[in-house]
């Protein structure tokens, strides 16, 4: 089943708000962008008919910063994503 590209959720960064791991989480702004980066390409990877979607950012609090450095990073990035 595909998902509709409605609506997708990421959660940044690993530590922040209610996620966890062991050991060190300790991240930056530029490592969660290129996280993030990765995740969007991998998802398109599964699910290439939505890549021809546009792809639209929603932010509050924290990710008035995380939301910017993705986007450069997709701009200057080689996969081919539709902002």
């Amino acid at each position: 089943m595909e998902p509709s590209g409605k609506c997708d959720l990421l959660r940044s960064s690993a530590g922040a708000g209610f996620s966890y791991g062991d050991g060190d989480l300790s991240t930056s702004d530029n490592q969660t962008a290129s996280d993030n980066y990765i995740a969007i390409q991998k998802f398109f990877e599964k699910f290439p008919s939505l890549q021809k979607n546009e792809l639209l950012f929603n932010r509050e609090s924290y990710a008035g910063i995380y939301i910017p450095t993705l986007a450069l990073n997709i701009i200057h990035g080689d996969a081919d994503i539709k902002l």
